[in-house]
């Protein structure tokens, strides 16, 4: 695997990981509307719907931000290394290596 399928691969898998996670949130979502509630009564299913809707849906966004977390320092690294850059100082006359974009 060369460079570039390396950073189209580090930027398109999350991508793919966040649209399994929606893929599971809908699936989950659409059993909570249509689920069996029992003997429950009109009112009191609509709270239990509700109720069960927002839990779900704080659960996968956590799941989501706790994925962006944990990708998004290399994902960066990988993109930003792909940019050319310029060393402004060839002969290390200053102590710290700086480069910067051309």
């Amino acid at each position: 695997m060369d460079y570039i399928d390396g950073v189209v691969f580090t930027t398109l898998a999350p991508m793919g990981i966040a649209a399994f996670i929606f893929l599971l949130f809908l699936i989950r979502y659409i059993h909570i509307i249509f689920g069996d509630y029992g003997d429950m009564g009109t009112e009191q299913r609509m709270k239990e719907i509700q109720r069960r809707k927002y839990l779900t849906a704080s659960r996968f966004f956590a799941l989501f931000l706790l994925l962006t977390f944990l990708v998004l320092p290399g994902v960066t690294t990988t993109i930003v290394g792909s940019f050319q850059c310029t060393d402004l100082d060839p002969d290390s006359v200053m102590d710290s290596a700086q480069v910067y974009l051309e």
